[in-house]
C-alpha cells in the first residue's frame, strides 16, 4: 500500500491525499505438458482467455513448459494445437497473487481409421474402386487408411471399373475418439464410449458388422443408461437409418425411425394403427 501526498497550489491550498493500491505485482503460472512418462511436449500451443477474449497465444518450450506471468482476474487456458496424438488440455485459471504450477499428463489419443467398401445395386462388393481421402484439401490417403488423427475428413471416388459410373458425391465424415453418449440417452446420463459409428443405410450397417468385432448395436437409447465411467468398446447406431416409405397401406420404415414420426406419416398418410406410437421414445429398431 502506497500513500501518496499530492500538493496543489494553483488554486486552493488544501492537501489531498490518494490511495493508490498496489494491486499491479504479477502472478507466475507455469505450465507443464507432459505424457504419461513425464516427457516433455514442445510445441503444444495454446490460447489464454479474458472475458470469452484471447488476449494471448503461447506454445510449450522444448521442455513441455510454459510460463505465464499475469495480473489478478478469472482467465481460461485452452490447447488448440492443430496436429496432435495427445489429448487437447483445458483449465479455468484464479489469479490471486499465488504462484501456481500446474501439470497435465496428457494421455496419447490412439489412432483412428477409415475403412471404404464399395457395393454394386444388388448388394456385391466391387473390388476394383479407388476412393481418396482428404482433410484440409490436401490428399492423406485412399481406401483403407489407418493412423489418421479424430476429425473431418472428406471421400471421392477417383476411380471404378469401366462397368460402372463413377460417383461424384462427396462424402463428409467426422472421426471422434471417447465420444460422449450422454445426449443421445433418453435419461441423460452416461459417459463416453471409445468408438461409435452411424451408419446411414443398410449396406454401411451390414459391412460395419463384418469389419468390427463384437459391437454392441443400438437405436435412439430410450431404455438405456451407461455407467458414467464409460465404456471401453464398440457401439453402433442406428439412428441416421431413418428413411421411410409408404405402398398404398404399407409403410417401410428403417430401424432408426423414432416413434413420433412414424405416427406422423401415418396419419398424413390416412393410415391407422400407429396412434400408440406418438408417445413412443424409442426408435423401431429397438433400443
Amino acid at each position: 500500500m502506497q500513500i501518496i501526498l499530492l500538493l496543489l497550489s494553483f488554486f486552493s491550498t488544501k492537501t489531498y491525499i490518494i490511495d493508490a493500491n498496489t494491486n499491479y505485482l504479477k502472478t507466475n503460472i507455469i505450465i507443464n505438458k507432459t505424457d504419461i512418462n513425464n516427457d516433455g511436449i514442445a510445441s503444444a500451443t495454446f490460447n489464454l482467455y479474458k472475458d470469452n477474449k484471447i488476449i494471448n497465444t503461447y506454445k510449450t518450450d522444448d521442455n513441455g513448459r510454459i510460463i505465464l506471468s499475469l495480473d489478478n482476474g478469472k482467465y481460461t487456458l485452452k490447447e488448440t494445437t492443430k496436429t496432435t496424438w495427445f489429448k487437447l488440455e483445458k483449465i479455468n485459471l484464479n489469479v490471486e497473487n499465488k504462484d501456481l504450477t500446474i501439470n497435465f499428463k496428457s494421455k496419447r489419443i490412439k489412432p483412428c481409421g477409415i475403412r471404404i467398401i464399395n457395393f454394386d445395386d444388388n448388394e456385391n462388393i466391387i473390388t476394383n474402386s479407388i476412393f481418396k481421402i482428404y482433410k484440409n484439401k490436401e490428399e492423406i490417403g485412399e481406401n483403407n487408411t489407418g493412423g489418421l488423427l479424430p476429425g473431418t475428413y472428406k471421400i471421392k471416388q477417383s476411380y471404378v471399373d469401366d462397368s460402372f459410373l463413377l460417383n461424384k458425391k462427396e462424402y463428409k465424415l467426422k472421426l471422434k475418439e471417447n465420444f460422449d453418449i450422454t445426449s443421445m440417452t433418453s435419461f441423460k446420463v452416461g459417459g463416453v464410449v471409445k468408438k461409435v459409428y452411424f451408419p446411414a443405410n443398410q449396406k454401411e450397417f451390414v459391412a460395419l458388422l463384418q469389419a468390427v468385432k463384437n459391437p454392441i448395436v443400438l437405436g435412439s437409447c430410450s431404455n438405456v443408461i451407461f455407467s458414467s465411467q464409460g465404456y471401453d468398446g464398440v457401439v453402433i447406431s442406428t439412428i441416421k437409418m431413418n428413411n421411410m416409405s409408404v405402398r398404398g397401406t404399407k409403410m417401410l420404415l428403417e430401424c432408426g425411425v423414432k416413434g413420433p414420426m412414424a405416427s406422423q406419416t401415418a396419419y398424413q398418410n390416412g393410415l391407422s394403427g400407429f396412434e400408440f406410437m406418438i408417445g413412443f421414445p424409442g426408435s423401431i429398431g429397438g433400443n
